[in-house]
């Protein structure tokens, strides 16, 4: 039903889009695997394109708020990404960003950081989504920077117009 609703929506827009939402948790942990740098991910994410152009049924902007929560790292960031949908219906994508603003705390002090890179990679199967990621904290007080890497599973919508102008 919501797939249809979404569809005939799209379809008597007359143009093109795309639309990708979700809410994952999962295990996160730093590159090096240190102790206390192992805990849990979360982040709810979403984006649209609609225009008159056919790349818009595949790939759109959004904005995404992700936490990470270890015993030496609580950590909340916002941020932009652009997603790429696959296909519309067993949904390949890919997600690429940045962080706008991370605050939290680490090792025990405040830590404020900006501009650090995720990717994820992942799937949407009706409403169950599974993603792998990736992240660069670019932290700007005296903590080092670090690399993360995780896998979560949640629930989300991917959805275009693809299928209706399918030549």
């Amino acid at each position: 039903m919501r797939r249809a609703l979404s569809l005939t929506l799209a379809g008597l827009s007359s143009g093109c889009m795309s639309l990708m939402a979700d809410a994952q948790a999962g295990a996160v942990a730093s590159t090096g695997l240190e102790e206390g740098r192992y805990g849990v991910a979360a982040q709810v994410a979403g984006g649209a394109a609609l225009s008159e152009s056919r790349a818009t049924e595949h790939l759109g902007p959004g904005a995404d708020l992700r936490v990470k929560v270890t015993r030496d790292i609580q950590q909340v960031g916002i941020g932009p990404h652009v997603y790429l949908l696959a296909s519309s219906w067993t949904t390949p994508y890919a997600r690429i960003g940045s962080t706008l603003i991370e605050l939290g705390s680490v090792d025990g002090d405040v830590s404020v950081g900006a501009l650090g890179p995720h990717a994820e990679i992942g799937a949407f199967f009706d409403w169950f989504v599974i993603s792998a990621f990736a992240e660069y904290d670019l932290r700007w007080t005296r903590q080092p920077h670090e690399g993360f890497f995780g896998l979560t599973v949640g629930v989300g919508e991917a959805m275009s117009t693809a299928p209706l102008h399918r030549d």
